[in-house]
């Protein structure tokens, strides 16, 4: 009872259908290029999450709930012409907490963390002027610590 799992799965299978002639980028040395049948940008195809919960029971002292998220997110591209050095590779991101629960439930401590592994990867990016080799991408976050402390009135 004290112990539970939620999980998923997605798959996508996301690809141009049509491009419009103009918006047609043929691969060169630094991108994949964009052009019907390839994939969309940030669809990655495969997306795995799990998440376990345990609550202890502390009696009349409370209770005790320890959370992790993991989260698998298969390759997938920042931008729409593909660039190369802007694919994001697979990610795996892992999230844990711990909340105590007062007994009267009109309070609770919960101290945690986000990407605790401190997984590095690009979120987004872009090329301009491609031939003076100006390309950007904006990192995710790094790991983060947090304390929360919650009433309910």
């Amino acid at each position: 009872r004290d112990f539970s799992v939620a999980t998923s799965v997605g798959y996508t299978d996301a690809y141009y259908t049509s491009v419009l002639p103009q918006a047609i980028v043929a691969p060169n040395l630094h991108q994949a290029g964009t052009a019907v049948g390839v994939s969309l940008p940030k669809t990655p195809k495969w997306k795995f999450n799990v998440s376990p919960r345990y609550e202890i029971s502390l009696g009349a002292a409370g209770s005790l709930v320890l959370l992790a998220d993991y989260t698998h997110t298969s390759s997938q591209w920042n931008d729409t012409e593909r660039t190369l050095t802007l694919l994001r590779p697979a990610t795996d991101l892992l999230n844990a907490s711990a909340t105590y629960k007062a007994m009267n439930g009109v309070w609770e401590l919960t101290a945690g963390g986000t990407n605790i592994t401190s997984e590095r990867f690009l979120t987004s990016g872009g090329t301009q002027q491609n031939g003076a080799g100006i390309i950007f991408g904006t990192p995710n976050r790094p790991a983060e610590w947090y304390l929360r402390f919650g009433v309910k009135f």
